[in-house]
């Protein structure tokens, strides 16, 4: 089946991508320090599939957040960068909730680079 012309046009996915050079320089023999994509090495607290599960339990949570994020979600990001590190962040103007680290480094990029800049990696 022959694909659309916008897919067709997508650039390759970028961490399979960086993946690939990796394994070029891997197998060129550099020794290469990954910062892509992190896997966690140790086990997931039992608290949080615990409150996972419940939340999948409870009505109130079927439903699309606004594409801000729940302001009580923001408000706890706010709170918890407070507490943890020391940095006060408005929950409206400086917290936008994603769907992982990737996302937030790839819109970063688009939002601030355009093609052709040269960025420091």
């Amino acid at each position: 089946m022959k694909t659309s012309e916008r897919l067709d046009r997508l650039p390759p996915y970028l961490f399979a991508e960086l993946a690939r050079k990796i394994a070029a320089k891997k197998a060129a023999g550099v020794d290469v320090i990954s910062l892509g994509i992190g896997d966690p090495d140790t086990p997931t607290p039992a608290l949080v599939p615990d409150a996972l599960a419940a939340a999948a339990h409870d009505g109130g949570t079927h439903q699309y957040p606004s594409n801000r994020g729940r302001p009580e979600l923001r408000e706890a990001f706010a709170r918890f960068y407070d507490r943890r590190f020391g940095v006060e962040l408005d929950p409206e103007t400086e917290i936008v909730p994603a769907l992982g680290a990737k996302e937030c480094v790839f819109n970063v990029n688009l939002a601030f680079l355009d093609p052709g800049t040269a960025a420091l990696a």
